[in-house]
C-alpha cells in the first residue's frame, strides 16, 4: 500500500487536499476475498499487464470488468498500461486492446 496527502492541491483556484492510496491485488486470483476491501470507496483504477504474455489479455477483461464496471466507474477513471520489456523478443508492434479483448483504451 503506497499512501501519498498533498494539502496544498489547487483546482478550480480554491485551494482543497488530496489524498490518494495504491493497493497491488498483485494479479493473483487467491486474493480475490480481499477485493471488495480494495475497491471500497475508490475514485479510480490502474491496470498494468505485461503486454508480452498473451493470457494476460484476457486477464484485463476480468480485471476491468471486476475493477471498472461492476465499481460503476467511468472510463476515464481507468488507467491501463501495458508493460513491454524491450528487447524481449516479442516486439509485435502496436496491441489493438478493442479487437483482443474488447476494451475501448482512451489517450
Amino acid at each position: 500500500i503506497l499512501e501519498f496527502e498533498n494539502p496544498h492541491v489547487t483546482s478550480n483556484n480554491k485551494g482543497t487536499g488530496c489524498e490518494f492510496e495504491l493497493w497491488d491485488c498483485g494479479g493473483d486470483p487467491k486474493f480475490e476475498s480481499c477485493w471488495p476491501a480494495l475497491m471500497k470507496d475508490s475514485h479510480g483504477v490502474v491496470i498494468i499487464f505485461n503486454a508480452d504474455i498473451p493470457s494476460h489479455l484476457k486477464e484485463i477483461e476480468m480485471w476491468y470488468s471486476c475493477f471498472v464496471q461492476q465499481q460503476l466507474l467511468q472510463d476515464t477513471q481507468c488507467l491501463l498500461i501495458a508493460h513491454h520489456k524491450p528487447g524481449s523478443g516479442s516486439d509485435r508492434g502496436s496491441l489493438s486492446l478493442r479487437k483482443e479483448t474488447g476494451i475501448s483504451p482512451f489517450f
